[in-house]
């Protein structure tokens, strides 16, 4: 029997999935939840929060993504504030 897409996310957070983790695996299979619901669940997953899916860890990181470059993720250059001008 399946489970729901929620306690799918839900089991991802629980083994430490990040959302760019879980968005690429659920996209690799045809499945585009809203961002906000990824984010919800992966987080209710980490915190015990909810039912997760009872799915073998070696199954859910067969479903884990080869994401080549995580640390790219927080060094992407974004739009300086207004309050880092007036530092200058």
């Amino acid at each position: 029997m399946g489970h729901s897409i929620v306690a799918v996310i839900r089991a991802m957070g629980k083994a430490g999935w990040e959302f760019k983790e879980a968005q690429a695996a659920l996209a690799a299979k045809k499945i585009t939840p809203a961002e906000n619901t990824i984010r919800i669940q992966l987080r209710a997953g980490a915190k015990g929060l909810g039912q997760p899916a009872e799915i073998p860890s070696k199954d859910l990181e067969a479903l884990r993504p080869k994401i080549a470059d995580k640390a790219s993720d927080s060094d992407e250059k974004k739009a300086p504030r207004k309050s880092d001008a007036k530092k200058k």
